[in-house]
């Protein structure tokens, strides 16, 4: 009988900086759809503080689109995988 030996990898802390910070190299539909989650994640936060810096806060239409957004492309980065 043959024994298989799996070894499992984990990132550092550090490993994951420096790989979220590669990634914004990426266009925004890269990082938006991208296997790791991580950056899926990094790039809808970095999304959301575009719009808000963009935006006017006491104009709904922006912020409803925002929203729609971040759903959206969650919808499609599970649907990517």
């Amino acid at each position: 009988m043959t024994r298989l030996i799996f070894t499992i990898r984990t990132r550092t802390v550090s490993e994951d900086e420096k790989f979220l910070k590669e990634a914004k190299n990426l266009s925004w539909e890269d990082r938006l759809l991208h296997k790791n989650y991580k950056i899926r994640n990094d790039a809808n936060i970095n999304l959301v503080a575009v719009f808000d810096s963009i935006s006017d806060h006491k104009d709904s239409c922006l912020r409803e689109l925002a929203l729609v957004q971040l759903i959206w492309t969650t919808i499609c980065g599970f649907v990517y995988q």
